[in-house]
């Protein structure tokens, strides 16, 4: 192929590998996401566009000499010259990218050395599978040479080769290959001894000796003999014969498969892939996925929502669990109720015998006297109420603060529940039922409490127990009742005897033995009592949370889970409708890109037809 014809050609593909380089830079700049989303070497392979264009871009051809350090790669290109262009040493002087270009002026060879790493300190099989990524009919392009050959061994040329055609082989490079065995420095000392050339160089000239001192016993002093044994000529025939029949050739070739098969089939397969998958996943699958995406929302955050009423409820259990034995011992109405009842047992009407003897007597008409041991049994009665009475107004104290805190948590927590369901009027009436009775349901259960153990502490005080068990203690009788039934008999005579009026003072002894009685055995029954009340009050109040978090869990799953999933259900169909649309622009972007694409792979492959 002449030169014109392979500039016409190089420039058409220049120009189409350009529109598809625009046509991939808009791909990647509008959907990064699917470029991102490639395999590794799928990515590799389509950024080697932009090194076929570079390529393409320079209208010169170049050659390449690689290899390993001290690999003689100076010396060959020297030789393959007939000049000596390069320096030439065993130690690093030409390990950067070198360029070597024709001149019409004076030849001369002229060194930059920049800051670049070494790029060909490496073994050549390395070096070669750098170069053959993305690269098509590189062995069409490669001339293998082992330099030097002549000063290794026999056995030493025998395992060279060996190691040589193993390493071809463990790099699948096709057995066509073409391969050289040269040496260089004596190919161009030839050429340089036939010219009449005499080198200046103090390292050349040290060769040129050591060559001139063989060259009657190697090449029967014949230059011509030492050029042709250095196996240049034929190096260089084969290669000139390359270049001048078929370089240009294959450089187009290899540039349009590269771009086919590096760029064009796999794009097109991955954008075809994903057009089809977006055009299905609009027309069925998306519909589906939106349904299975509100169900996921909604489960998600009612399943959020019960672990942090969950943890609400949990903390104020804990709470009420911590306070259940002090709460109602070392409060200061606690303290004041034990100390009203011990002035009242010291000094109040209430255990005045005279006193509560009126009472009776003017409460029941037509009657003198009351029942044989009346009088006590009004006593601690009036204890008894008075106890239960400010008991109870304490123990509902305690247990409102308990409640208006777990009230005040829950409302805060449900305003979150209200939003959720953007304030749905049956959600939040659901809720609120529940919450309105909290109150009542609470000191309800607690007030039962109270007066059932009230009743049984009457139970205690009436009647005389051989064994009592009321707050778990033994007791071989009722200190208490003894101690009445003691009073009672004081003075009976004069209460029975209708020629006689009862008298304060005749009730005197009556009231103290009462009030001794009681003052050294009441209160700390009242105090076991209260002890007792406590410890089942905060089990009452534990279970009626535990029954609250029930209650509200089932409006959570109805009521609020329903109407939630419509919110989700909402929220979805917006998400999904700009996913819609985002797929839907995404699958006319693919469209329009393979078409293409397809008609630009048609025109390279056009230009590809035309050289053949």
């Amino acid at each position: 192929m002449d030169a014109s014809l392979y500039q016409q050609n190089r420039q058409k593909l220049l120009t189409h590998l350009t529109e598809l380089k625009a046509v991939y830079d808009d791909l990647k700049y509008r959907d990064a996401a699917f470029f991102n989303e490639l395999p590794q070497e799928t990515g590799q392979k389509l950024a080697l566009l932009d090194r076929d264009i570079s390529r393409l871009r320079n209208p010169n051809l170049t050659i390449a000499f690689v290899g390993g350090f001290s690999a003689g790669k100076s010396s060959l290109i020297n030789a393959f010259l007939g000049r000596y262009l390069l320096p030439e040493s065993t130690e690093v002087t030409t390990a950067v990218p070198t360029y070597v270009r024709s001149t019409s002026g004076d030849e001369y060879a002229k060194i930059h050395y920049l800051n670049a790493n070494r790029l060909f300190d490496r073994d050549e099989m390395e070096i070669m599978e750098k170069i053959r990524a993305g690269e098509s009919q590189i062995t069409r392009k490669t001339f293998w040479v082992l330099n030097r050959w002549d000063s290794l061994t026999a056995q030493q040329q025998q395992s060279s080769l060996a190691n040589f055609r193993e390493k071809m082989e463990e790099f699948a490079v096709p057995g066509d290959y073409n391969f050289f065995t040269t040496n260089a420095l004596h190919g161009l000392l030839a050429q340089l001894a036939e010219k009449g050339e005499s080198p200046s160089d103090s390292k050349l000239q040290q060769h040129f000796s050591d060559y001139d001192d063989v060259l009657s016993s190697r090449y029967g002093g014949r230059h011509e003999a030492a050029f042709q044994e250095s196996q240049i000529p034929s190096l260089r025939g084969s290669v000139l014969e390359f270049l001048n029949e078929n370089l240009r050739k294959v450089t187009l070739e290899t540039t349009i498969t590269n771009a086919e098969q590096n760029f064009c089939q796999p794009v097109l397969y991955y954008l075809g892939t994903r057009k089809d998958a977006d055009e299905s996943l609009i027309q069925g699958e998306l519909q589906q996925s939106e349904r299975d995406e509100t169900r996921r929302l909604t489960a998600e955050h009612v399943s959020k929502r019960k672990k942090e009423l969950g943890d609400s409820l949990r903390d104020i259990r804990d709470q009420v669990a911590n306070a259940r034995r002090t709460m109602f011992t070392d409060q200061s109405q606690s303290k004041e109720l034990e100390e009203t009842l011990r002035q009242e047992i010291k000094e109040g009407d209430r255990t005045d015998a005279y006193k509560v003897y009126t009472r009776i007597i003017s409460d029941n008409y037509l009657r003198k006297y009351p029942y044989y041991f009346e009088i006590e049994m009004k006593v601690v009665d009036n204890l008894n109420q008075l106890l239960k009475q400010r008991f109870l107004e304490i123990v509902r104290q305690q247990v409102n603060i308990v409640v208006n805190q777990l009230i005040e948590r829950i409302n805060n927590l449900l305003d979150e529940f209200y939003a959720d369901v953007e304030h749905d009027a049956d959600v939040s009436t659901a809720f609120q039922a529940i919450m309105q009775n909290l109150k009542t349901r609470f000191q309800g259960n607690v007030d039962g409490v109270v007066m059932e153990r009230a009743a049984r502490l009457d139970e205690l005080l009436v009647y005389k127990p051989v064994n009592n068990s009321l707050f778990n203690k033994k007791s071989q009788g009722n200190e208490i009742l003894e101690g009445l039934e003691k009073a009672a008999r004081t003075q009976i005579h004069r209460i029975n005897n209708a020629a006689e009026s009862v008298r304060p003072e005749d009730m005197k002894e009556r009231t103290n033995q009462i009030r001794i009685t009681l003052e050294k055995h009441y209160i700390q029954k009242t105090v076991e009592f209260r002890e007792e009340v406590a410890e089942a009050v905060w089990q009452i109040l534990i279970a009626q949370m535990l029954e609250l978090e029930k209650d509200l869990e089932v409006v959570v799953s109805t009521k609020y889970f329903s109407m939630l999933e419509q919110v989700k259900a909402r929220e979805a169909a917006n998400e999904f409708a700009a996913r819609r649309s985002s797929i839907t622009g995404r699958t006319n972007r693919f469209r329009k890109a393979i078409e293409t694409i397809r008609d630009l792979s048609m025109q390279i492959r056009s230009v590809l037809e035309s050289i053949q």
